[in-house]
């Protein structure tokens, strides 16, 4: 769980976020709903199930090194993510993220989650591009060879 007081956040955040969620999960309702999910071939399925659990693994193992990095933080140094899928980019949670909402979309085969996926696509790898921007002009000994969000793709 997130630890900063409260107020931290400004609230068109907290807004804009809450209306995003609520849109998104009308829109993959819909999706759902108005798709005949029977027709859907079944080895796609598996192999979104599986993407899905895998990117939800990275997703997870990336914050929870994060929040480890935070809690070995003395003042305002930053330390060097290192763990899992770090190892090759600099926004692993973001990738985890991505892989999932792909797997979601290859599971569902609807247009709302195939929507959401190139969505979450391109602004999680704008805000990991950033992040590895970041890490970059804060870390004096961040690894240069790393990707931002894309093991091994240069972005």
């Amino acid at each position: 769980l997130n630890k900063k007081a409260a107020g931290d956040t400004p609230i068109e955040t907290c807004l804009s976020a809450f209306t995003f969620c609520c849109f998104n999960g009308w829109l993959q309702s819909r999706s759902i709903i108005e798709n005949d999910l029977q027709t859907r071939d079944a080895y796609t399925c598996g192999l979104g199930l599986i993407l899905f659990l895998v990117g939800m693994y990275i997703n997870i193992s990336a914050d929870s090194h994060l929040r480890e990095l935070a809690a070995e933080r003395v003042g305002n140094a930053y330390l060097t993510p290192y763990k899992g899928m770090f190892k090759y980019v600099s926004a692993a949670n973001y990738f985890g993220e991505i892989v999932e909402w792909f797997g979601f979309a290859l599971l569902l085969q609807t247009p709302g989650s195939a929507w959401f996926s190139l969505f979450s696509t391109l602004f999680l790898g704008q805000r990991g591009y950033q992040t590895h921007k970041y890490y970059l002009a804060k870390i004096d000994d961040y690894p240069r060879t790393r990707s931002s969000v894309f093991p091994f793709s240069g972005f």
